[in-house]
């Protein structure tokens, strides 16, 4: 979704300073892609390719999968960075997203959804913050399952909101579980003011 909004900014808009001010949204501090490099328009291609063809599909939901922050799924370093928030979302990145495929994609006017968002890291913020950047997808589910599987060298995998490793206490809620389920309680006493302004 990141290259599709990327590159819609840059061969589309033709507008080199958007793509460039949404490539600094996605990528840590000081971290480059090449997005020159065969390896980029290879997947800038096989992703270009895949939503036009969705678009000729007649579908009820087009879903994709979500996890913030986006800045930390960038971070390739095994040592921790001092330079991304990691207690809160990438600032706008799923916003121009949603817009990109709301509005702009080859998609655009179909029902956009998400049966897999969730968070890297165990910050309490994130599950308020997700939730209410999601708030006009009519359906969301969140991941539940801990990421101690593949990308061994990551140092930013899916956190559940409750324990899922194996070890003792089983299933007990994490503090952004516990974020998460007050903020769902807030939804459902009061859905249209839930989402309070962010405060950074």
């Amino acid at each position: 979704m990141n290259l599709l909004v990327w590159d819609y900014y840059k061969n589309v808009l033709n507008d080199s300073v958007k793509a460039s001010k949404f490539l600094s949204k996605m990528l840590p501090p000081g971290v480059t892609l090449d997005m020159t490099s065969k390896k980029a328009k290879t997947k800038i291609q096989i992703v270009k390719t895949l939503i036009n063809s969705y678009a000729l599909v007649d579908f009820d939901y087009f879903n994709f999968h979500w996890y913030e922050p986006v800045q930390a799924l960038f971070w390739t370093d095994s040592s921790r960075p001092t330079t991304i928030d990691t207690n809160h979302i990438s600032p706008d990145v799923l916003a121009e997203v949603g817009r990109y495929l709301r509005v702009n994609s080859p998609i655009a006017g179909r029902t956009i959804i998400t049966n897999e968002a969730g968070q890297v890291t165990n910050s309490p913020y994130i599950p308020q913050e997700i939730t209410c950047a999601l708030q006009n997808f009519p359906i969301v589910s969140w991941y539940s399952g801990d990421g101690n599987f593949g990308d061994a060298d990551r140092l930013y995998k899916s956190k559940a909101l409750h324990n899922a490793q194996h070890v003792s206490p089983f299933y007990t809620l994490r503090s952004s579980g516990l974020a998460f389920k007050t903020n769902i309680a807030g939804i459902i006493s009061d859905p249209y003011v839930y989402c309070v302004p962010l405060s950074r």
